[in-house]
């Protein structure tokens, strides 16, 4: 078992010569796919070289990041699960997953369209219902008695392939200060730190259930193969819909570390770091994304990946495409199989 990440992280390279407004225009046209968390990153990270936003500003910003990651988790779910399972996804569903979170980004008032949207097409009940469930069986009776809400259906489908794998508890990203990290981002210079980063000498997770570890259904789920990544995802999706329904007005502070800016995305947490020169331009940035931490070759993926135990060539292509979906990374991923019957086949991501 062998990974092979090839994202173009060079691309960072060019924001360095230009000026902080400059590269906050270019970001996103840079890294279409959490183009919000890539933008509320750099701009913390430029903040001493850009005009300085407010509390409103900061929140609005923040907010976007948030619907991002909401629409993020509904497209896995009504796009990606049902094809696990040999399913397509329903067409009006992605669209009006879209339009939805478009909608609420840009007015308030569609919030709780959103909100109820998912709580009827997506969960089968309202999110902060589906926060209260504690213990796996709550889960299952859930899953089995809602059969026409998108996640308990392909949750239940998915059950039996996502237990059959071992489970795997790595190190979180989450629990590190971010300013932790400076010190090799400064000195990477090869790009070989954000090619495939390390901690201490270990791979770390990052990701919704890195990010809600301690939640009891996620703590439960977690000693039954992936079904606590599963349960994760959900969880995060019904926490930030809670979190934005409330009108929660806080927004995370400036990260203590000049030229540092980090986000929590629907992937898992993206840190930026630049350093300017005299002239005020960029000399030095860099992007540490969550597919390196989860796709390293000796990460998340890898390992998971690698416990996938003997079994018909059907089996063995269904967990691994389940392994690949509930990483997540931001690239297309293609696996190939060794088997000499097998050919290799792309996964969306």
């Amino acid at each position: 078992m062998h990974i092979n990440n090839q994202r173009p992280v060079q691309a960072m390279r060019l924001l360095e010569g230009r000026t902080a407004a400059q590269a906050v225009q270019l970001l996103p046209l840079l890294f279409s796919l959490c183009g919000h968390a890539q933008l509320a990153a750099a701009r913390d990270a430029l903040r001493d070289s850009l005009p300085p936003m407010n509390a409103a500003q900061r929140r609005a910003l923040h907010c976007r990041v948030q619907f991002e990651t909401v629409r993020e988790h509904l497209l896995q779910i009504h796009r990606d699960w049902p094809v696990l399972c040999g399913a397509p996804p329903n067409p009006d569903d992605l669209r009006q997953i879209v339009c939805r979170t478009d909608a609420a980004t840009a007015d308030p008032a569609a919030l709780d369209a959103l909100v109820d949207w998912v709580g009827y097409h997506t969960m089968g009940l309202p999110p902060a219902e589906f926060l209260a469930f504690d213990a796996i069986d709550a889960m299952r009776r859930w899953a089995r008695s809602t059969v026409e809400a998108a996640a308990p259906r392909w949750l239940d489908a998915l059950y039996g392939c996502a237990t059959a794998l071992p489970a795997i508890e790595l190190p979180t990203l989450e629990s590190l200060p971010p300013d932790s990290l400076c010190t090799a981002l400064v000195a990477d210079d090869t790009l070989e730190f954000v090619s495939q980063p390390t901690h201490a000498g270990a791979c770390l997770e990052t990701g919704p259930a890195a990010r809600h570890r301690d939640h009891p259904l996620v703590t439960a789920a977690a000693l039954h193969g992936l079904l606590g990544r599963l349960a994760a995802r959900l969880v995060d999706l019904c926490t930030v819909l809670v979190t934005l329904r409330q009108g929660d007005d806080t927004a995370p502070p400036p990260p203590a570390a000049a030229g540092l800016g980090w986000v929590d995305s629907a992937r898992g947490r993206l840190i930026h770091h630049a350093e300017l020169d005299a002239h005020q331009r960029i000399a030095h940035y860099r992007i540490l994304a969550p597919t390196e931490w989860n796709s390293h070759p000796q990460g998340l993926a890898a390992q998971l990946l690698a416990s996938i135990g003997p079994g018909t060539l059907e089996t063995v292509q269904k967990q691994a495409r389940l392994v690949v979906q509930t990483i997540d990374p931001c690239v297309l991923a293609t696996l190939q199989f060794t088997t000499p019957q097998a050919a290799p086949e792309p996964a969306h991501a």
